[in-house]
């Protein structure tokens, strides 16, 4: 069961209310006995609030943390060898995806048996919540059983490919396109290298 609402003092530490507060979401008295089913869990509630959750640097074999995406410091990638020009007055605007946002929960194992919520460090945001997912590389993405499907499917139309995965997984939103690459990857790999003039002689 998830709870929802106020949390207990001694799961909330924050420093600084910086944004949108998505506590909430979050907290649960679930237990899991596989770290993978806990990441994907909270993975999925953030794409349901349309915030992306990473896998963060410090997580080990009993500890798992997820931060924001949009975690790390805004560094720039402009090329040493050239004289440095500010964005605002280049002929392209090129945007950061770290943002420094401060987000992070902590889920661990204590009794070396199931994975629970320890901590939440810090629920907000320093940053708005964006208008659509759509396109984004977490939610673009066919998973391994989404892929089988493709190519179970690979006589219908992709269009009625794509619906069919959709109404699977109200969080994916894959495109046609990715329909077309995931086909044409399955192609490739039963022509078993052979060229395109050669396939149709075989």
């Amino acid at each position: 069961m998830t709870r929802l609402g106020t949390p207990p003092w001694h799961l909330f530490h924050s420093d600084e209310l910086l944004g949108p507060d998505t506590f909430a979401h979050y907290f649960t008295d679930l237990e899991w006995e596989d770290m993978k089913d806990a990441k994907e869990w909270f993975i999925d509630k953030g794409i349901e609030i349309k915030y992306i959750l990473v896998v963060g640097r410090r997580s080990s074999h009993d500890r798992l943390e997820l931060d924001c995406e949009r975690d790390g410091k805004q560094e720039s990638h402009w090329a040493k060898d050239r004289p440095y020009v500010k964005k605002t007055t280049r002929e392209y605007i090129t945007k950061s995806k770290n943002f420094g946002c401060l987000f992070k929960i902590i889920v661990n194992r204590p009794n070396g048996k199931v994975y629970k919520i320890y901590k939440m460090m810090n629920g907000c945001h320093n940053h708005d919540d964006p208008d659509s997912l759509i396109g984004h590389a977490a939610v673009y993405g066919l998973k391994p059983h989404q892929l089988e499907k493709v190519r179970s499917m690979k006589a219908c139309k992709p269009s009625d490919i794509l619906r069919n995965i959709k109404e699977d997984d109200k969080n994916n939103f894959s495109t046609l396109r990715k329909i077309y690459a995931a086909r044409a990857a399955f192609k490739r790999s039963e022509w078993d290298g052979r060229a395109v003039i050669k396939q149709s002689q075989w």
